[in-house]
């Protein structure tokens, strides 16, 4: 059978591209090279605990909002039990240097009088930030569908000044700049290399309501697989594609798998890192210029992950994350930074009774650092490896008890990841945590390509997150059945 749509890589974007494919009546496969569908968020369970690697939170998901609109569409809404964030503080800046703490809420009002309690004489500079958050955000035709349907509102958001230049028009105040900062994290990308446009399409979602999904980035998941399934999705998982397929007149034919089985498609959307698809698609199909511009494309920061459980609830977790700074001024998310100065995430884990006794910890680091057993594989390493591994998840830990006494004597196990845990588990070529970096000198990728019917999805389109995997779905499905009429759709669903 000839497909409709070959989709490859069956991430959130892969799966939603393919649902909305499908229930349009296109005979669609989808093919993923890991084991299941989703291996990003599915997280992972240890001690009978389970820990979400990919879905901790996002915005967009109250009532009537995107992402609701987008659940409701794809018919999975009914199926996921949605957990309200503390909407006076769903995630707390906390600074080492000062014990300066502020809880940043959601929702504008309440937005605008935390800030004027803690900077009375910034609120002109809060307030201009926040707006022209809310004007670009409402901009973009898939967060906002009474946006006007322009080529560029559809285009590339990394162009224009920074996020640092931006913030620094606004305020000369350091410890203010770096709050406005602190969700760099969220896209890992430092704010004077992201885009102001790039930064807001993240962060802005957020600012108006914050929620988290019951069983996490599995429950997602698993939903979207239903109505795959019942839409007639065919899924191929645990096969790889080798390449993409051209017939001798240099039309796309479909795709080749590493084990040498021939999927036969009129379209693909690739959903891969580019890097991976530039070794999938023949040089004569694309031009040298777009081919250097793949490859020269950065990575987001990496990670040191800890994941762990205690005896006790840490109550400073539920229904609320920990941003941990060492100074009042944004420090950077790479190997240049000292691991000690570099901002710490807090979050709680777990779920059901456990929650709240388990909790997963994030700090930036650099592919770099661990490089030096690159060409090892996972449960290989040696002792070197296994020593600097301990060695992290101690320093980690430390960190955590300084901030939380309590919490000492209290953990149960803790087990630590590395950028080469997340190079294998994620498809990352350097183990990024969001894939392409979103830099404000770069031009970014569209979902049309000049390689006739190859369109793109992923988070290297639009952005990193739920959201933004999303919507970059919802662009490269737009492309082929029409935007108008897709965003029509969802207006009925809103």
């Amino acid at each position: 059978m000839t497909y409709d749509y070959l989709v490859i890589g069956a991430g959130l974007s892969g799966l939603t591209a393919s649902a909305i494919l499908a229930k349009h009546g296109c005979r669609v496969a989808l093919v993923e090279k890991a084991g299941k569908t989703a291996p990003l968020v599915r997280g992972f369970s240890r001690k009978g605990v389970f820990f979400d690697t990919g879905f901790h939170y996002t915005g967009g998901l109250d009532e009537h909002e995107i992402l609701d609109t987008f659940f409701k569409y794809l018919g999975i809404a009914s199926s996921l039990e949605k957990e309200p964030f503390d909407e006076e503080g769903f995630d707390i800046f906390r600074c080492s240097k000062s014990g300066f703490v502020f809880p940043f809420p959601y929702g504008a009002d309440r937005i605008r009088r935390s800030f004027e309690r803690h900077f009375p004489e910034e609120a002109e500079a809060v307030g201009g930030y926040m707006r022209a958050v809310s004007r670009t955000y409402d901009a973009l035709p898939y967060a906002n569908l009474d946006a006007p349907l322009t080529d560029q509102a559809l285009g590339d958001p990394s162009r224009g000044e920074s996020l640092q230049s931006r913030l620094d028009s606004l305020t000369d105040k350091s410890l203010l700049k770096c709050i406005l900062s602190m969700h760099c994290l969220l896209h890992g990308v430092s704010p004077q290399d992201v885009s102001f446009g790039a930064h807001a399409r993240v962060v802005a979602s957020y600012y108006n309501s914050v929620h988290r999904i019951k069983g996490g980035g599995k429950s997602l998941a698993d939903a979207l697989d239903d109505r795959c399934r019942a839409w007639g999705v065919d899924v191929f998982t645990g096969r790889a594609v080798k390449e993409v397929a051209f017939s001798s007149a240099g039309d796309l034919a479909g795709a080749r798998l590493e084990d040498g089985e021939e999927i036969p498609a009129a379209c693909c959307i690739s959903t891969v890192h580019p890097q991976y698809l530039l070794s999938m698609v023949p040089d004569r199909f694309f031009r040298p210029i777009y081919r250097k511009r793949l490859a020269a494309f950065e990575e987001t920061s990496s990670a040191y992950l800890l994941f762990g459980t205690t005896d006790v609830v840490m109550e400073d977790l539920m229904g609320r994350n920990q941003f941990i700074f060492a100074g009042e001024a944004f420090p950077g998310l790479d190997a240049s930074v000292p691991f000690a100065e570099r901002p710490l995430y807090l979050a709680a884990a777990g779920e059901g009774d456990q929650r709240g006794r388990a909790f997963m910890a994030l700090c930036p680091a650099s592919f770099s650092e661990v490089a030096h057993w690159s060409s090892s594989t996972t449960g290989h390493r040696g002792p070197a490896y296994v020593a600097h591994k301990q060695e992290i998840a101690e320093s980690l830990l430390g960190r955590i008890e300084t901030f939380y006494p309590g919490f000492s004597g209290h953990v149960v196990f803790a087990e630590s990841a590395t950028p080469l845990t997340l190079r294998d588990f994620g498809n990352n070529p350097l183990g990024s945590l969001y894939g392409v970096k979103h830099r404000i000198d770069q031009y970014d990728l569209m979902p049309v390509t000049r390689v006739r019917k190859l369109l793109l999805a992923g988070q290297a389109l639009t952005a990193p997150g739920v959201l933004g995997t999303m919507i970059s779905a919802f662009l490269a499905c737009g492309a082929i059945l029409g935007h108008e009429h897709l965003r029509e759709e969802l207006r009925k669903c809103v």
